[in-house]
């Protein structure tokens, strides 16, 4: 009776976890704030796309705001992108309750462009031992970026996503 008992918990937390993240993958407002109260520099500067880039690359051109995990408001700027490299800005809101607490606030970062097999741009968002990772994919329908925060270190061996977010286009 034990075992069952035990299966039974771990079946209920495993749901209620699967539940959470579907919800948050699913909600209809993806912005905690309205972009403009995510702090942004003054100074954006949104550069076309060269014609000649594949336009699923392309398509990050410009500005996307979601939630990370359903929770903390973000706004992405990709300013500039070619086949190799994305200039862009990562801003968010404050989330006092996150394990490390998180201030309001942007970064001007360079990010790698990867072509396929799903275009994407990856940066390490910030420079430590555990390497966190984030990658942005772009969706088929060129309207929509995924976004993951992954640990990529022997600290944490599983690699998988530590926070989530959908972005969409708000320009």
């Amino acid at each position: 009776m034990k075992n069952t008992s035990s299966n039974l918990l771990v079946f209920a937390v495993a749901l209620a976890a699967a539940m959470s993240l579907f919800s948050c993958a699913t909600s209809s407002n993806p912005l905690a704030k309205a972009p403009e109260e995510v702090p942004l520099p003054k100074d954006i500067n949104i550069v076309a796309p060269s014609a000649n880039l594949p336009k699923e690359i392309a398509a990050f051109s410009g500005k996307w705001a979601g939630k990370w995990d359903g929770v903390q408001g973000s706004v992405l700027i990709v300013e500039e992108i070619n086949d190799k490299e994305a200039r862009i800005i990562l801003s968010q809101e404050d989330y006092p309750a996150a394990r490390e607490a998180v201030d309001a606030g942007y970064r001007r970062i360079i990010a790698k462009v990867i072509s396929s097999p799903i275009p994407s741009i990856e940066f390490e968002i910030i420079k430590r031992e555990d390497h966190p990772v984030v990658t942005f994919q772009m969706q088929k329908d060129l309207k929509t970026i995924k976004g993951f925060w992954v640990y990529n270190s022997d600290q944490h061996e599983d690699h998988l996503p530590m926070f989530r977010i959908t972005m969409k286009r708000t320009n």
